[in-house]
């Protein structure tokens, strides 16, 4: 009987126990806890002067709860919220001031909306995953008061003529370039990806994908009289899509805003500029015979 206690305590310590790592000159590196040579409980990490670096929290390898980071001051600069095992919050500090917020993927991938806090304007960015690499898509400049400078913002807004359409059924797509980002001359054109089965939400395999080409209203060598004058026809793009199968499909591509500049003093030489927003639109696609569902 006592040696099978003697021996249930040695497995206890050697599967539940605390560790220490040191520098080569004997300040503490790191403090942490095993148990079942996993991670679990407080973990934490030092500069070789002392200081405090790192505190992460984790439940059988796991990070869990917040994680902090300092500098060499010992001042704060990060905080990451653990929300599952891909997605995490960050919060980023500048003398125990916020700078920015958002979140990131993969541990460095920075996706959806992230807020940059400034003195005078803050800014909303969106990112979107294009290539495994993440890409600033939309952004928005707002001033304290919360209100939007559109003229120094750089958005799109994408309508559908419906929500949900029968096998066959033409839908309408409007694109409109709401705030260009080069300038009111520039013009736009759609790439529409072909498979959008080939990526998942906010996530664009481009390179890899076949595309449509759409050009403006201004282009697409159609009269259109029904467009008010004062709308910019440069910055709209509109086209239409059938489905031959059912369920929920993915309208998805690039609204691309691209423009030519010259050179004062090389008046021969142009410059071609471009800039890429990525949107995506699902629709719901159900059989021909179904009358009731729309």
């Amino acid at each position: 009987m006592n040696k099978i206690l003697i021996l249930c305590l040695l497995l206890m310590v050697s599967c539940d126990r605390t560790h220490k790592e040191y520098y080569q000159d004997g300040t503490l590196y790191k403090d942490y806890r095993l148990k079942n040579n996993f991670y679990d409980g407080l973990y934490k990490e030092y500069y070789q002067d002392g200081g405090l670096k790192v505190i992460h929290k984790y439940l059988q390898g796991k990070n869990i709860d917040t994680s902090f980071y300092y500098d060499k001051k010992s001042i704060l600069r990060e905080k990451r919220i653990w929300l599952d095992s891909l997605k995490n919050k960050v919060i980023l500090f500048d003398n125990d001031h916020k700078t920015a917020q958002g979140f990131i993927i993969n541990d460095t991938l920075k996706i959806n909306d992230w807020t940059y806090f400034k003195n005078e304007k803050d800014s909303i960015v969106e990112y979107v995953i294009v290539d495994n690499t993440s890409h600033a898509n939309q952004f928005w400049i707002k001033n304290k008061r919360g209100d939007t400078l559109w003229n120094e913002s750089n958005d799109y807004q994408i309508y559908l003529s419906k929500n949900k359409v029968r096998l066959n059924e033409i839908v309408r797509v409007r694109l409109v370039l709401m705030d260009p980002y080069l300038n009111n001359l520039s013009d736009v054109k759609v790439l529409l990806f072909k498979d959008n089965n080939k990526s998942n939400k906010n996530f664009y395999n481009y390179k890899g994908v076949k595309k449509d080409t759409f050009l403006s209203l201004k282009n697409d060598g159609i009269p259109h009289p029904e467009v008010p004058k004062d709308v910019l026809q440069n910055h709209i793009v509109e086209f239409g899509l059938k489905f031959k199968t059912t369920g929920s499909k993915k309208i998805k591509g690039v609204l691309r805003e691209y423009s030519k500049g010259y050179f004062k003093d090389q008046p021969n030489k142009v410059e071609n500029f471009t800039n890429d927003l990525f949107f995506e639109k699902e629709i719901t696609v159900i059989d021909s015979l179904d009358d009731n569902s729309l």
